[in-house]
């Protein structure tokens, strides 16, 4: 309500300075399992509200075990469990924001700074070539869903973990 509007024309007219809405353009958000949190989804709703549109949440480990896409299961899009995907694309769109996908790995980390288990632990993919077929497929499920012209308008960021295959 009020206490937006108030915030974001404090923030942008500060001494007289129009700022660039920088903070709108970009947020780390984390995994994509995060977005299956209801507190998470509440704050990026609560900062989408008071701030303006975010244009773009970054998010990662995308093909891993918790998001059922951690492991080939072959060549027939059929085959995989979109399920926590769709969930948190389908809740961003409705935001108005668009993600941003980082496709490579990071450790889960706890408040501390801790890392909770090692990247590789993140998947069963057996060599690259499972990782870029899965891919290939999660391209297509997202085509056929929302439609190529939309995802023509996401962003991915490509990093594959090349040192877990010699």
């Amino acid at each position: 309500g009020n206490r937006g509007k108030v915030l974001r024309s404090r923030i942008v007219r500060e001494n007289n300075i129009r700022y660039c809405r920088i903070w709108q353009k970009l947020i780390n958000l984390g995994n994509l399992e995060n977005l299956k949190n209801y507190r998470i989804r509440s704050e990026l709703q609560m900062m989408n509200e008071r701030l303006g549109r975010l244009e773009y949440v970054r998010i990662w480990n995308i093909l891993t075990d918790k998001t059922n896409l951690g492991t080939y299961m072959g060549d027939d899009v059929h085959d995989y469990d979109f399920t926590v995907l769709d969930g948190a694309l389908d809740f961003l769109l409705q935001l108005g924001s668009r993600p941003l996908f980082h496709m490579g790995y990071k450790p889960e980390q706890d408040y501390s700074g801790e890392t909770g288990l090692n990247v590789a632990e993140l998947f069963h993919f057996h060599s690259m070539e499972e990782i870029e077929k899965t891919f290939r497929l999660m391209l297509r499920h997202l085509k056929l869903r929302y439609k190529e012209e939309k995802v023509s308008t996401w962003r991915f960021d490509l990093w594959f973990p090349y040192q877990y295959y010699h």
